[in-house]
């Protein structure tokens, strides 16, 4: 039920992400003007498609992040070695 709950919010804030005017939904328009409104709307339909499974893999590693701390801890760690490397790079 939790897992329920989160997938849905989770979807509906991702969906509201790609509701601005954005790169997708100015290749849906482009899409609709030059082949028609039914490429257009599979082509959104797609998207939306790609945004529910993207929105279900993102829970289910945030789920197994939560239980799994230690996997976390090593996470920041190999994240703080690679921004310090960033940071000397691009000093030099």
């Amino acid at each position: 039920m939790n897992l329920t709950i989160t997938f849905f919010v989770s979807l509906l804030i991702a969906l509201v992400g790609v509701i601005p005017p954005g790169l997708l939904n100015m290749t849906a328009a482009k899409i609709s003007i030059k082949e028609g409104y039914s490429r257009g709307l599979v082509f959104s339909l797609g998207v939306c498609v790609i945004v529910i499974i993207q929105t279900l893999i993102a829970v289910i590693f945030a789920r197994y992040l939560s239980k799994h701390s230690e996997v976390v801890r090593i996470l920041q760690q190999v994240a703080f070695v690679l921004f310090v490397l960033i940071t000397v790079y691009f000093f030099y």
